[in-house]
């Protein structure tokens, strides 16, 4: 009897102790997480899909040896066009491995753009419908990239990469959303002024953001003459026009542009691209008037 009370108050210590140890312990792991220390908990659905032996194997510190080879199923159901299987291939290779970039950059591809094209063209299926597949896979491209940049937030290749998808004029396109992960881009170490001028373009098809764009062009102009691009110096004249600017920051086309010719054809190509949604104040008055005092009719007067 004397024997079974202290086992007993022994296990009541463990008990209590392991109580006590529990929450603490929980929110140091959960903790290690937030911070990419330590590997997210893999869910119950994938360890279905691994099935006893590979979940065993995974946890047992080879999880890239067992993502690969669900890398490699992905690749298959891809060229067989499986779609869903290659879903839910790259979401057991993600879970397996959360910070190789590589797996979410291809994952989200595929879906985005291969699923999407994929149904966009079976002509076995009514157009609606093709329709609604096409932009239900963008969506899961995107969400998919989406939860790549929340665990990996100091990653900006994935963020240029959700930047690519938000831009693409064939996809859906979301401006604001582009311009903040490129902000994001711009604000960090990996800032170079290409990144800078994608920011631009992407605030330039924002209409709200119009002085804010103007200061970056402008900066980026005095900054290094490699970002004289054609495109930038279009921006800057139509903001000119747009927000009124005056002398002294007022820029001349023979300023920006070298000379009136080239400020024609250069204005021209820009008016033209008037599909990609970029601002076009004054450009269409500016080419008739160089159209006139250089004896040249633009484009869009020639096709009336």
């Amino acid at each position: 009897m004397k024997n079974f009370k202290k086992y007993g108050v022994a296990v009541l210590i463990l008990l209590a102790f392991g109580l006590i140890r529990w929450p603490l312990e929980n929110g140091f792991l959960t903790d290690l997480r937030q911070r990419n220390l330590l590997e997210p908990q893999m869910e119950a659905s994938v360890r279905e899909k691994l099935g006893q032996t590979g979940a065993a194997v995974a946890l047992g510190g080879l999880r890239s040896m067992v993502a690969s080879g669900w890398n490699l199923r992905a690749h298959v159901y891809f060229t067989d066009q499986r779609w869903f299987d290659l879903e839910e291939a790259y979401k057991v290779t993600t879970t397996l491995q959360p910070r190789n970039q590589y797996y979410w950059d291809s994952g989200s591809w595929h879906l985005a753009y291969n699923a999407s094209a994929d149904y966009k063209n079976r002509r076995n299926l009514p157009p609606a419908i093709r329709r609604i597949k096409e932009r239900d896979y963008i969506r899961k491209g995107t969400e998919f990239l989406e939860k790549g940049i929340r665990l990996n937030p100091d990653n900006t290749y994935l963020k240029g990469r959700m930047a690519t998808l938000l831009t693409d004029r064939w996809k859906i396109q979301d401006f604001p959303r582009a311009a903040s992960y490129l902000k994001e881009i711009v604000d960090s170490e990996d800032a170079t002024d290409l990144w800078r001028r994608k920011y631009l373009y992407a605030l330039a098809r924002i209409s709200d953001r119009s002085g804010e764009a103007y200061e970056l062009a402008t900066d980026l102009y005095y900054k290094d003459n490699k970002n004289r691009v054609p495109t930038l110096l279009c921006l800057i004249w139509v903001y000119q026009k747009q927000l009124n600017i005056q002398q002294p920051e007022f820029l001349t086309l023979e300023e920006l542009f070298i000379d009136k010719e080239t400020a024609f054809d250069t204005l021209e190509t820009y008016y033209n691209r008037s599909s990609e949604g970029l601002p076009l104040t004054g450009v269409k008055e500016t080419l008739r008037s160089l159209g006139e005092e250089l004896g040249k009719q633009p484009s869009f007067l020639k096709s009336t």
